[in-house]
């Protein structure tokens, strides 16, 4: 006798009989072999089953995913090779300065400046190069600019700043 086992669990007994002669050593070490044999077609056949189950949960989250992407804003992206995604025709000068303005009328140039950049999608460091600027000064500024729009992060930012400008967020 000699147990199948998944794991560590024994998921059945397997039991080897001969009339004659007696079972002997060499018997049992087949019935053992065949016992670990088993198991590992068990385990294999358990994994390609949790395999199955979880890519199918993936596919169908992917679905849900894509389902609630469409219809969200068709507002022109394209690549800047210099600051990554820029929001065509958006600028802070006009809108945004009324965006940052209704928030707070002592909004500076050089906020408005920053905001424009972060609109395109530059990342501290890069609009510090363009300005001129130390990298914290950079950051100090975003952060004035998140609190005015009341938001906690540059995506909310500008997404605040779409409602606020009047441009459309989604189809």
């Amino acid at each position: 006798m000699a147990p199948v086992v998944v794991g560590d669990t024994v998921m059945a007994l397997l039991h080897g009989d001969r009339v004659h002669p007696r079972v002997d050593g060499p018997d049992l070490d087949a019935v053992r072999l065949l016992a670990d044999t088993l198991g590992l077609v068990l385990e294999h056949v358990i994994f390609a089953e949790q395999l199955d189950r979880r890519r199918d949960l993936i596919v169908a989250a992917l679905d849900e995913s894509a389902g609630a992407l469409t219809g969200y804003s068709t507002a022109p992206l394209g690549l800047s090779r210099s600051a990554g995604p820029v929001l065509s025709g958006y600028s802070a000068t006009g809108p945004a300065a009324s965006a940052l303005g209704e928030h707070d009328s002592r909004s500076t140039g050089r906020q408005r400046e920053v905001l424009d950049l972060v609109l395109t999608g530059a990342t501290n460091s890069e609009i510090a190069d363009r300005l001129t600027v130390a990298e914290t000064t950079v950051k100090s500024y975003v952060r004035q600019i998140l609190r005015k729009l009341g938001a906690t992060n540059r995506a909310e930012a500008i997404a605040r700043y779409l409602h606020t400008s009047g441009r459309p967020t989604h189809s």
